[in-house]
């Protein structure tokens, strides 16, 4: 058992085989998802564009990964695949969600729909509560000229914060030893001696 462990703690991690360099693809990425919209905004547009972009540059990465260790892609592939279940789950389920009201898109009408949904991403999700609240709050600022911030604040509060808010169960997780487990914490908190996939 201590030799596995010995083993395991020799191999070195994937992410220390990857040279500094290596995160050039991702700030690319980013960068044309920032800027291109802007600068050559009819050809970003069709989605099979976007694709083309995706693959020129994650498919030298994916290769180069899976020549250090394959079963990170694989792994990452069903994580993906897994991922984009879930949103076409989401999309069937809220797209038959239809939230109707006189919602006239004024700064605290908007400012409850934000509330709102930050106490719905910690119940169905950041991903369900967007996807839920996101074309309400679009036909209520339909008529306004500058709401992009509106969408801005959506997407900080809603889609990312939103689980923030969430209530932390304090019991003790149950792999830890006695004199830790007599102090409340979450199962997988991730402090020193808990066991991220104890069961409470």
């Amino acid at each position: 058992m201590h030799c596995l462990a010995a083993a395991g703690a020799a191999t070195p991690q994937l992410g220390n085989l990857f040279p500094l360099w290596s995160v050039v693809p991702f700030v690319a990425m980013l960068l044309a998802i920032a800027v291109l919209p802007l600068v050559i905004g009819k050809h970003w547009e069709p989605n099979l564009n976007k694709a083309m972009l995706s693959a020129l540059l994650g498919a030298p990465v994916a290769i180069w990964t899976a020549t250090l260790e394959p079963a990170a892609v694989v792994h990452a592939g069903g994580e993906y695949l897994a991922f984009i279940l879930l949103l076409g789950a989401l999309f069937v389920i809220s797209g038959g969600i239809v939230i109707r009201g006189t919602l006239a898109g004024t700064p605290g009408e908007n400012a409850i729909v934000l509330g709102i949904g930050a106490v719905l991403a910690s119940i169905i999700g950041t991903t369900g509560a967007s996807m839920l609240l996101i074309r309400p709050l679009v036909r209520a600022n339909s008529i306004r000229m500058r709401k992009a911030h509106v969408f801005v604040f959506f997407i900080f509060i809603v889609a990312n914060g939103g689980a923030c808010s969430r209530r932390w169960v304090t019991r003790p997780c149950s792999s830890d030893s006695s004199a830790a487990s007599r102090s409340p914490g979450l199962c997988g908190c991730g402090r020193s001696g808990s066991s991220p996939t104890a069961p409470c």
